[in-house]
């Protein structure tokens, strides 16, 4: 498979941080770009996932009686991983961030030769 050409350009950066995450000090940092997901978790950020958006199968944006309210929603990510294989990503705007990101891969879908 060919590398994007396109340089790197992010599209939403976000953390999750519940009164759990902070007591362990463990908030997921997110980085959606054109080219990848990229993933910070555990305690300090010891751990680090990146999935490129050529290993992604589907996405789905799902939003609940309270999200929809709050202008928040959850972008699905499936792929083709074994460590993360299904990411669930929320935070508020994410219908503008799903809808960005579903642009760019199925366009760079559409460009794959199977």
């Amino acid at each position: 498979m060919a590398a994007p050409t396109q340089e790197k350009q992010i599209i939403w950066e976000g953390k999750t941080s519940g009164f759990f995450s902070l007591l362990i000090c463990s908030p997921t940092k997110c980085k959606i770009t054109n080219r990848s997901i990229e993933f910070t978790s555990g305690c300090c950020g010891a751990n680090e996932d990146v999935i490129d958006i050529r290993r992604i199968t589907d996405l789905q944006f799902h939003r609940n009686c309270m999200q929809t309210c709050t202008g928040g929603g959850t972008m699905i990510v499936y792929a083709v991983d074994n460590t993360t294989p299904e990411i669930r990503i929320k935070g508020r705007g994410m219908r503008n961030v799903y809808d960005r990101f579903k642009d760019i891969w199925m366009s760079t879908k559409g460009s794959q030769i199977y």
